[in-house]
């Protein structure tokens, strides 16, 4: 870690002085975004933004959204179950449950999803993807009180072209990828990609009652119509969906020797973290359509937009839930699944009015509105033949179950979702080289929901006439609704051409929610969360554009900041009081020729607790193992924030090598190092804790002088590390835990017309 610490260091000052001559022809080209929700060179807004548009994408051959993050400064994913969370300065969310809101928001063409899934395919036939650090208070919004992600499509064009590539590599992965781009008349045009992808496991399962892990199932299809009968008028239909099925790729990681909880001191079978042994068929389903309209409008006077989307999704998950060899019926063992079933439909609308590009002020209104109807089911059963604790309540399921007996619980719920906003930005010049900017939105966001939660214990072997039986149903229906007004501040100076400087100081809102599953009443409610921020930025081109160096420096003052753990089978997410974040980040790029390039970012970040009080699974009864001696409530202030490293970095070196012919190859190299993070609020260690580790990866690809097909390929995770990407601890004390890819290689080929 502390060799890119250097590095990132110097290279600016080697491409200053040793290596300035070189830079005589090369340029970096502009990147316009839409950010700001209007059209601006990337490098003139006073936003933490990196873009990867489509060169970059196939630049640095991103296998995967974990690559993504890597590429991105503060910008972690996480997954569970093949499915992905995103946190960004160590704000985000662990909890993927229907109620929980993701605190980095993405957004596919303008249209926010409360429920992602399918990144890995959306990134594929995209114009760029944009991904703003900080709370988005104002034109965002909708609980991104960590930052927004936007993908934005290739939209259609009124020319014909096509391309397409066929991938293979290790675990007999194959990939298909196509899109085709057909004019229809002067006005319309069409725009069709696909993506179809199948991958063996990267997990081994020596239970032959049950099947591999980690393996891919994935299809992808996105249509889009454009209609454009003037200059001052287009509508785009859009339509996409995704179908996944594959299979979870848990493991069971050691657990503290001086654990209270019955899976407590537990060692793994395995050494091998990639080999377990499961007897329980998975399967993870996952069905997500989405259908959208947007409508851009010029007037005299202001430019309009109006984006119209809805997003259904249904997802099947069922998986081993204690990976142990000693499965039932072996004497003194066990088996424990979980099914969890979601679905939801959500409406989202957003109308904006901005001003037009020569405006001598720059300014935007909007209005939002959204509705999510979304249900959830968590089943949980275990069969237990070993030893345990008999407890008449069974919702004290950290005793573990008697011996011989079954426990199951189920947590249904139901939440219905409203949101609504009105917002607006400002941008006023104040001289030739100052600006003024400020924005302001209320939001009112509201959910009603009822939650069932069933648990059973019962003896395995004579139901009819048991040695012991529970059965608690509890109904709990719960309504609230919470309203704010975030706003930014800031300060805008442009030092010279191509040199900005900003200062801004900014508010973020994520609402409360409910707890269904926690038969505590204290436990329902979750208050929303609360940001100030303040961020000092400063974007640079060098060298007539051959240079970009940008820094900023950022403060975060939480209150109320949601934190997320399993409580008696069922998510809880409870408020830290306070939380304390600040970091600076620097981007550099340095085209160092036509053909050499390097490029990178290194993050320095501080995220803790402030004042957090929580109880463990781990130490359900206290460290001393008898309950209600007072020690149940643990002290967090001062621990690390989850996935919030305190040093993060990657360097990249690309090389276009001229063929006589007229062809290119391209070679990159890059390396990703993260200093040591937690995984888990309690930042026990080593058990919360994954280790710094260094990644690295080569690509090339071969373009043909006509540019009529192309060949690449690379190698990922060259070192082979086992990273822990997400961690969760059952409430009998066990650690399952997901985990990013191993080492892999693969090679593929495209042509384009």
């Amino acid at each position: 870690m502390n060799r890119i610490v250097i590095i990132s260091s110097t290279l600016f000052f080697l491409v200053s002085g040793f290596l300035a001559p070189q830079l005589a022809n090369a340029q970096l080209e502009e990147i316009v975004v839409t950010a700001t929700k209007r059209e601006m060179n990337a490098q003139d807004t006073n936003l933490a933004l990196t873009v990867i548009d489509e060169s970059l994408l196939n630049s640095f051959d991103i296998q995967d959204v974990a690559g993504l993050g890597d590429q991105i400064p503060s910008l972690i994913f996480g997954n569970d179950n093949n499915d992905w969370k995103a946190i960004l300065r160590g704000i985000g969310t662990d909890n993927v449950d229907i109620n929980s809101e993701p605190g980095v928001a993405l957004h596919v063409d303008g249209v926010y999803l409360a429920r992602p899934s399918g990144f890995n395919a959306l990134t594929y036939d995209v114009q760029r993807i944009e991904v703003v650090r900080g709370p988005q208070g104002t034109l965002y919004g909708r609980n991104a009180t960590g930052g927004a992600i936007n993908v934005i499509s290739n939209p259609p064009q009124h020319e014909f072209s096509a391309r397409a590539d066929i991938l293979t590599g290790e675990y007999d992965r194959l990939r298909v990828r196509g899109v085709v781009n057909v004019p229809l008349a002067d006005q319309l045009a069409v725009r069709l990609s696909a993506v179809t992808e199948d991958r063996d496991g990267y997990q081994t399962n020596v239970n032959t009652n049950g099947n591999e892990g980690n393996d891919a199932d994935n299809q992808y299809f996105r249509g889009q119509l454009l209609w454009e009968p003037t200059d001052n008028f287009s509508l785009t239909g859009r339509v996409s969906k995704f179908k996944q099925r594959d299979i979870p790729a848990r493991i069971n990681l050691a657990t503290p020797l001086d654990s209270t909880a019955p899976e407590g001191g537990f060692t793994p079978d395995f050494t091998d973290l990639r080999t377990v042994s499961k007897d329980h068929l998975e399967a993870n389903d996952v069905n997500q359509d989405i259908y959208s309209f947007e409508v851009n409008m010029g007037t005299k006077s202001a430019e309009i937009t109006a984006i119209m989307g809805i997003s259904q999704l249904e997802y099947f998950l069922t998986q081993d839930a204690d990976i142990t060899i000693a499965n039932y019926p072996m004497p003194g063992g066990k088996t424990r699944t979980a099914t969890r079933t979601q679905s939801s439909d959500q409406f989202v609308m957003e109308i904006r009015l901005n001003s037009l590009p020569d405006s001598p002020i720059d300014w935007l209104v909007g209005a939002f509105f959204m509705d999510e109807d979304a249900d959830g089911d968590l089943a949980v059963r275990q069969l237990d033949t070993g030893p345990g604790f008999i407890m008449f309540t069974p919702f004290a399921s950290f005793f573990g179950t008697p011996p011989g007996f079954t426990r199951d619980i189920d947590n249904v719920s139901k939440v219905e979702t409203t949101s609504g906003a009105l917002f607006g930005d400002i941008t006023y010049q104040l001289s030739e080289r100052l600006s003024v900017t400020g924005g302001l939105r209320y939001t009112r966001d509201s959910q009603d929901g009822v939650g069932q939660t069933q648990a059973k214990v019962l003896n395995f072997f004579s139901e009819a006439a048991p040695l012991f039986r529970s059965n608690e149903l509890h109904i709990v229906p719960a309504k609230d609704s919470w309203s704010k007004t975030t706003w930014k501040l800031g300060l805008i100076w442009d030092v010279a051409d191509d040199r900005l400087v900003y200062l801004t100081a900014s508010t973020g809102f994520r609402s409360g929610g409910f707890n269904f599953g926690q038969t505590d009443p204290d436990k329902l409610y979750y208050e929303p969360e609360d940001l100030h921020a303040i961020e000092l930025g400063s974007k640079n081109l060098f060298y007539d554009g051959r240079v970009k160096l940008n820094v900023s420096a950022f403060y975060y003052d939480y209150e109320d900041l949601q934190v997320f753990q399993l409580i008696n089978d069922a998510a809880y997410v409870q408020n830290a009081a306070e939380a304390e974040i600040k970091g600076i980040e620097t981007e550099f790029l340095f085209q160092i020729s036509d053909q050499f390039q390097i490029d990178g970012h290194l993050s320095l970040l501080d995220a803790t607790y402030k004042n957090f009080v929580s109880e463990d699974q781990v130490y359900p009864r206290g460290r001393d193992g008898i309950p209600f001696t007072g020690d149940e409530l643990f002290n967090l202030s001062g621990n690390d924030l989850v996935q919030a490293p305190d040093r993060s970095g990657l360097i990249g070196l690309s090389y276009i090598a001229p063929i006589d012919n007229g062809a290119t190859v391209t070679l990159r190299a890059q390396v990703y190092s993260q200093s040591e993070t937690y995984l888990r609020q309690f930042n026990l260690d080593p058990y919360d804790k994954q280790d710094s580790y260094t990644m690295s990866s080569i690509t090339f690809r071969y373009d043909s002088a006509n540019q009529n097909y192309y060949v690449y390929g690379g190698i990922n995770n060259i070192e082979d590390e086992d990273v822990i990407a997400n961690i969760d601890v059952t409430p009998p004390g066990g650690y399952l835990a997901n985990m990013r890819a191993p080492r892999a290689w693969y090679l593929g080929v495209g042509v384009e017309f």
